[in-house]
């Protein structure tokens, strides 16, 4: 189960993704692309991780192992 939009953890996905080690090639592309627009300034983050949320949603059932990595 994902944790709610509102918990620090996925700022900190956004902001430093090489700090995981994450199984799904996927995941590993958009992070670093989002994160590379995410440093530009607060809003961008805030936008960044909104789409990181729904990348999760959309896509839990294959990003499983990440998400038990992540938030667990």
């Amino acid at each position: 189960m994902l944790p709610p939009r509102t918990d620090p953890r996925w700022a900190q996905l956004v902001t430093n993704p090489s700090q995981y080690n994450l199984s799904y090639l996927g995941l590993k592309i958009f992070l670093y692309t989002v994160s590379l627009q995410a440093s530009s300034s607060p809003h961008v983050r805030e936008v960044a991780i909104d789409e990181v949320v729904a990348f999760f949603h959309r896509n839990e059932r294959a990003l499983a192992a990440d998400i038990f990595m992540i938030f667990e």
